[in-house]
Order: C-alpha cells, then structure tokens, then sequence
C-alpha cells in the first residue's frame, strides 16, 4: 500500500497559535473530566454515602451525556463553535466549583454531587461535537490530522495526569480541594478557547429551522453517507462487545493467573503509552487510503485479547496492549481528520454527535454482557470471541467499497448529500 509523503516527526505544528490553544485547552478539559472519576467516590463517601451512591452519580453524568448529545450537535451547528464550547466549560467550571465549596464548607448533598454530575454530562454533550467542528475551522488544512493527533496525545495524557492530580490533592487537602482544582481545569479550558480565531467560516444559523428539522437533517446525511454509518456501526459493535469486556475480564485473569493487580496495572499502563506512540505515528504518516488503514489498525485489537485468554507473559500481553493503544491513537486521527474534510461544515458538529452517540451508547451494556459473559462460560472463552468479533467486523467493514477505496485528498468542504 503505497503512502504519501510527510515530514518527519516534531512538534512544529505547535507553532501555530490556534492549534497549540486547542491542543491545551483538550488537555486541561481531560484533566478535569478523569479528575471526576478519582475524586466523586471519595466525595460520596466523605458525606456519609455508599458505593452505590457513588454509581447513582456517576450513572447521572452518562445519561445526561447521551441524552443531550445529538442536542450538542445542533447547538456546535446553530452557533458559534467557540461560544459553545466556551459555553460548556463555563457550566462546568460552576458545578465543580459550587461542589467544592459546598464540601470545604461542610454542606454538601448527595443530590447536590448527582445535581453537579448531571451538568458535568451536559457540558461534555455540547463540548464534543462543536469541539469536532472548532478544529476544522481554526486549524489549517493541511494541519488537521497532526492536531487530531495532538488532541488525542492530550487526552492520554489527561487520563494519566487527571488521577495523579486527583489523588495528590486527595491525600493533601481532601475532596473539596480536589473538586475546586477540577474546576479551575475547565476555567483554563475556557481561558484558552477564548483567545483560539476560527479561520474558516461557518454556515450561517439559519433561523426559520427548528431543532427538530436539524436533527433530522443531520440524521439524513449521516443516513445517506454510507462510510460514516458503517464505521459507525462497527464501533457500536466493538465497544459492547470487544472493548468493554476486555476492562471486564483483564483484572479477573490478571489476579487470578497473571501475578495480581501489579500485571493489569503493567498492561493498562502499556496500553496508554501505546496511545501516545500512534499518536507520533499519525502525526508523521498520511497512508494513500485512510479509512481502509484506520479499519485494519484495529484489527490489532486482537493480538492483546487472545494473548490474554492463552495466559502468556504479562511482558508479551503488555507489547500486544502498546500495539492495540497505538492503533486507537491511529484510528482517532485518520478518521477525525476524514470527518472534518469529508462533510460539510454546517452539519460537522452534528455528524459528530450521531459518530459518538451510536459509537458509546452501548457501553453499558457491553460491561453488562461481559459480567454475564465471565459468569457463564469464563473469561478465556469470552476474550477469545471478542477477537472472533473483531475480526469479523474488520473484514466486513474493508467489503464496503467507500471504505476500502477511499483516498487521502480531500474535499475543502462537502454539499449536503440530502
């Protein structure tokens, strides 16, 4: 397969102010979201709460999420990007920042935290999907996949540097302390949103439409954009059935024939520096067809999954772990970047919430069929049927011929296909 050819790896594109504000304020927003996951149980519990509750909160920021995503999308289309966003972070700095002062006080609820998650979610809906659209408009073409490939360096390095942050705070200060620098994250977030320029236009808001008409709208030209519903549908399909029972029966196999929690913790922490290697791998190589690569990179899915079904070494699952992390790093860049030149740019936020609406949505019930699965038949037979999905749904997704022919040169800016 032939490639076409890019400089070498650096971090030249951080020169460009935009990108280098967007990349930071990706940082600092994941900071704060991973943060959450860290301290909320330790907030729960400081105010006489149950794990259980902990669930209740947790459970309230992913269905507001998935409840107002697609309403995300609208609003990323109908405004200005960098007013929602901005928007967004602004609502979350408030509820962190109303929680933190609410636990230093010695006041907090229970029905405060899941009041405080609940917006936590909301913010995210109208976060993701005008962010998709902010970067196609603020960052030069030529540029986009190096900057989707910073942003999701960023957001590895959020998911290690949220906890660690979290945690040191925890020991030092307590949950309120914690809350208050969480929210200060999002209050960055923002600060650097504000001084990002878009540089391209957006589609003006056209007001005799209503939400409704929008949303269908975008969902025609999801409908009618076969590549995006395809690939869609194959992550509906991985999340519940490959990814989330990986996270279900890894620490199961690991305490019980791998050594203990220190093997799932080496595994996990390959996984993230695997990230953040296909992260310099897709800054550095543009292949002639994008989609059909991004596709067979996570078919390397598979290697960590019957590695570990088979109990070999915890060093040979770890290299198997780095190589399925660098090709969700490989994937995340090629398709984003495929997503922002290859649709039109008044309905980008609104293909970005269907994208992650129907890639998510079954998360949940993925860890649910992987608990099921686990009780049933065992954690070897589970994993070995989630790499028998994957490479089913690989070879069926490369079949369809706007995946498998698809070439690097974009459009500047798609028409409607509805």
């Amino acid at each position: 397969m032939t490639e076409r050819a890019r400089p070498a790896f650096d971090l030249s594109a951080l020169r460009d102010g935009n990108l280098r504000r967007l990349v930071l304020a990706q940082l600092t927003s994941a900071v704060g979201d991973l943060m959450v996951l860290a301290v909320l149980p330790f907030a729960v519990l400081s105010i006489g709460g149950s794990m259980a509750q902990v669930g209740i909160a947790l459970a309230a920021q992913a269905v507001v999420l998935a409840a107002l995503l697609l309403f995300g999308g609208v609003g990323g289309d109908r405004f200005a990007r960098r007013s929602v966003v901005i928007a967004a972070d602004l609502c979350r700095f408030a509820s962190q920042g109303i929680v933190a002062v609410l636990l230093i006080g010695g006041h907090a609820e229970f029905w405060q935290l899941v009041a405080a998650q609940a917006v936590l979610g909301a913010g995210a809906a109208f976060f993701m999907p005008a962010m998709q659209g902010l970067i196609s408009q603020s960052v030069h073409p030529e540029q986009l996949q190096k900057a989707n490939a910073l942003r999701g360096m960023a957001v590895s390095l959020g998911g290690v540097v949220g906890p660690a942050i979290a945690v040191a705070v925890l020991a030092v200060a307590g949950p309120g302390w914690a809350f208050a620098v969480d929210a200060a994250s999002f209050l960055l977030s923002a600060a650097m949103l504000a001084k990002v320029r878009a540089q391209a236009p957006q589609a003006v808001w056209h007001r005799a439409s209503t939400v409704r008409q929008d949303l269908a709208a975008g969902w025609r030209e999801f409908r009618h954009t076969t590549w995006i519903w395809v690939i869609v549908t194959e992550f509906a399909i991985l999340n519940s059935l490959v990814f989330a029972p990986f996270f279900v029966f890894g620490p199961t196999v690991s305490a019980d024939s791998l050594g203990g929690p220190a093997a799932w913790a080496t595994i996990l922490a390959a996984l993230g520096a695997g990230e953040v290697l296909g992260a310099i791998v897709a800054m550095a190589w543009n292949p002639n067809r994008p989609l059909l690569v991004a596709t067979l990179a996570i078919g390397l899915w598979a290697v960590p999954l019957l590695l570990l079904a088979t109990l070999a070494p915890v060093g040979l699952i770890a290299v198997g772990a780095a190589a399925a992390g660098a090709s969700l790093a490989i994937f995340g860049a090629l398709w984003e970047t495929i997503l922002q030149t290859r649709t039109p740019i008044s309905l980008r936020s609104r293909l970005s919430s269907y994208d992650l609406l129907g890639s998510f949505a079954l998360i949940p019930l993925g860890y649910m069929l992987g608990s099921l699965e686990q009780e049933l038949f065992g954690a070897g037979p589970g994993l070995i049927a989630a790499a028998a999905v994957i490479a089913v749904a690989t070879f069926a997704v490369i079949a369809v011929p706007s995946v498998r022919e698809m070439r690097s040169a974009p459009r500047p800016d798609a028409a409607p296909s509805a």
